[in-house]
């Protein structure tokens, strides 16, 4: 087989290996989640901080506002002062008079005019306190979500940490007890052994007194 056959699964071989090295555990891919997680409520920390504000300065406003509205009711006023406005000019543009009768008229048009002024000035301002309780109804609504966004994400904080810490602790299954190795058993001796080893003895006691006569002889 040629070199370079036998060296391409070699070749795979390492480049499965090196795309596997690349590919974070899920020990990494859970501290990432946690990390993540901890960036999103500190996000939410400080967006409910400053919807907090915004309420803050609101109510300040309302407050201020609702005290204008009440000492300045002319608003209430304003759709009999526009009709009051409307006749004398039309008066004053097609009728004739004399002189002083002009001017009582032009007089009355202009005191009409002013209070007409005030009672735009006082709609405008109960327009504006309706206009910022609306965005103090929003914003309380905004804090409610946000601080709902926050519990959730502790939620999830304490979910990611009971799954990190459940891989990372050690085993806690309890380890297989070695057996102890068994002791030899104690060398025992019966009669039957003790007879058979004292005639052997005997018999090479013979051996050893017969080798001299041989020599001799």
């Amino acid at each position: 087989m040629p070199a370079s056959a036998q060296g391409k699964p070699q070749q795979q071989q390492a480049a499965g290996s090196a795309e596997k090295a690349k590919q974070p555990s899920q020990e990494e891919e859970l501290r990432k989640q946690l990390e993540d997680a901890f960036a999103n409520r500190r996000r939410l920390i400080a967006q409910i901080s400053r919807l907090k504000g915004r309420l803050a300065y609101k109510k300040n406003e309302s407050d201020a506002l609702s005290k204008l509205v009440e000492m300045n009711d002319k608003y209430k006023e304003i759709g009999r002062l526009k009709h009051l406005k409307e006749v004398l000019e039309f008066k004053i543009s097609t009728e004739a008079r004399t002189l002083d009768e002009e001017k009582a008229l032009l007089k009355k048009l202009g005191d009409v005019e002013a209070r007409f002024k005030e009672a735009i000035t006082s709609q405008r301002l109960r327009k504006k306190a309706e206009l910022v309780e609306q965005d103090i109804a929003q914003i309380s609504k905004s804090i409610d979500e946000t601080s709902a966004a926050i519990d959730q994400a502790n939620k999830q904080i304490d979910e990611l940490r009971e799954k990190l810490a459940a891989l990372t602790k050690p085993s806690s299954r309890p380890r297989r007890k070695q057996q102890a190795p068994s002791s030899p058993e104690p060398f025992k001796i019966n009669l039957a052994d003790i007879a058979v080893i004292k005639t052997k003895k005997k018999q090479g006691q013979d051996g050893d007194e017969q080798k001299p006569e041989q020599a001799r002889s």
